[in-house]
């Protein structure tokens, strides 16, 4: 899912976590929620027509508008709902090629305060030849946001349960929750899931007179691209896919891919710091002041430094790694921090678990998409403790996924249907679709990458970073230059083409 991590392996250094704080994951919150004013409601237009560009009240050198798309895709006579979007003109309109389309994840990040804050990672060459065009997707920022009941956001329940009874607590809060979201937002609540987001990308590819789709996915949105290739495969110019996801799969090997992959960057990480004077762990060897952290954590007994009597539980500090993990730029920190940690003197009061931090609309709303898109089928905690154990067995040092657990105890009791269940992708007539992968991606880990591209066939084209990243075009020169190649002069890398890793300094 879509990344933005925070760094709580700093808090708990610096004393400034509530232990028991939901973790790092799929469910953080988005940009900020912008106001387009009179402008957009001026350039909405009805279901099918052209974009009404204007200047976007706070930004006059992007465009805003809004575009109708029908609820239920099934039924495009239906009920409605308006998308908000953003445009930022090519820089060079004499050798402009077309529309770019970008997603930078989520699921629900907002696109129209990534173009209104001139946030892409895009180089002058992609901007000098597209216009960058991206949008909030159904549900989210300007395009109708889902409501919930702000007495239940207020008062959630933990998604870690640890007995049965934690376990059906857990299930009444998630009905009752996502029950008062149906009710406050309305029928776009059942059409949330990624399929119905695919559909909008092609209205918005259509409104904005492009004969076919030049895209961008990044972690959650290259979900939407593969779905988008699925349905409208001879409607695609380019799609660059950054850091992939695969729909294909179930509870366990999602959760295991993603506790060995965490695992994975974390081998990455020691290994660099056994090489490196600069690191702070250096000579010793980070897994075992890991496993001691660790070790306190599951006695109850870490707890926030300066802090005696706020707890650290294994959950916390699962994702407070992830988080520090997600790029080779965290490594420094990540073994301070880790040092600091370890070298806390024990206490002789046992702290207490902190309370569960309350949730936002936005954060139900990205629950909503992950349960529309994936039938779990944990039917029981004895399920969810043989999932726990399963990326134990896999992740000796870092234990588990909290992103894996997030995402599913938090569709546990979801009593919306499941639209767009997990299938392996079928595509057919596409051209070359170039993906990208780390293959230390504690996110979206690399075997999905390749199981995905082979799903995808002959189309997919693979590029291969070799280092620890999480949006890839980002993080390397060599990565960038083979994206920019592609959706500029649609020259792909070549098969098993691959980037070196970077390492901090």
């Amino acid at each position: 899912m879509t990344l933005h991590s925070r760094r709580w392996l700093a808090a708990l250094a610096a004393g400034t976590l509530t232990a028991g704080a939901p973790t790092a994951g799929a469910l953080t919150a988005g940009a900020p929620t912008i106001s387009l004013g009179a402008a957009t409601a001026a350039a909405t237009r009805p279901l099918g027509a052209a974009i009404g560009w204007r200047p976007c009240p706070d930004a006059p050198a992007a465009d805003c508008a809004t575009l109708r798309v029908p609820v239920d895709w099934a039924h495009p006579e239906g009920a409605t709902t308006d998308l908000a979007l953003a445009r930022r003109r090519a820089t060079d309109p004499a050798r402009r090629i077309g529309s770019l389309l970008i997603n930078t994840g989520g699921p629900g990040g907002s696109g129209v305060a990534d173009i209104i804050d001139d946030s892409s990672d895009f180089s002058a060459l992609v901007r000098a030849r597209f216009d960058l065009v991206s949008w909030d997707p159904r549900g989210f920022g300007l395009s109708h946001p889902v409501q919930c009941d702000p007495e239940l956001l207020a008062h959630p329940v933990s998604r870690y349960p640890t007995d049965r009874s934690g376990f059906a607590a857990l299930i009444r809060y998630n009905r009752a929750l996502m029950t008062s979201c149906r009710s406050a937002t309305g029928p776009l609540f059942d059409h949330l899931d990624t399929g119905s987001t695919a559909r909008d990308v092609e209205a918005i590819r259509a409104a904005l007179g492009e004969d076919r789709l030049t895209f961008s996915g990044l972690s959650y949105g290259t979900l939407i691209g593969e779905q988008y290739a699925e349905l409208f495969p001879g409607r695609i110019r380019a799609m660059a896919l950054d850091s992939d996801e695969d729909h294909s799969v179930g509870a366990t090997r999602a959760a295991v891919r993603l506790s060995r992959a965490l695992e994975g960057s974390f081998d990455q990480f020691a290994e660099w710091c056994g090489r490196t004077p600069a690191c702070a762990l250096y000579p010793h060897d980070p897994r075992a002041a890991l496993d001691r952290v660790y070790a306190r954590a599951s006695r109850g007994t870490l707890y926030v430094p300066g802090a005696p009597d706020q707890r650290v539980t294994v959950e916390d500090l699962a994702g407070a790694l992830r988080g520090e993990l997600t790029g080779v730029g965290g490594w420094p920190s990540l073994a301070q921090n880790l040092r600091t940690i370890d070298e806390e003197p024990a206490v002789t009061q046992r702290p207490q678990p902190g309370p569960v931090e309350p949730w936002s609309a936005e954060e139900a709303a990205k629950t909503a998409v992950i349960c529309e898109d994936h039938a779990w089928n944990v039917a029981g905690f004895a399920d969810l403790s043989r999932l726990r154990e399963a990326m134990r067995r896999t992740a000796p040092h870092t234990r588990l996924s909290s992103t894996a657990i997030q995402d599913v105890t938090g569709c546990l009791g979801f009593p919306g249907p499941v639209p767009n269940p997990q299938h392996r992708l079928v595509v057919r007539g596409a051209p070359a679709l170039l993906m990208v992968n780390s293959r230390y991606d504690v996110a979206t880990p690399y075997p999905g990458a390749v199981d995905a591209g082979r799903q995808i066939g002959r189309s997919a084209v693979l590029l291969t970073y070799d280092g620890a990243s999480h949006a890839d075009y980002a993080e390397t020169s060599c990565v960038r230059a083979a994206v920019d190649a592609y959706l500029i002069s649609l020259r792909a890398p070549g098969p098993g083409a691959h980037c070196p890793a970077i390492f901090p300094a």
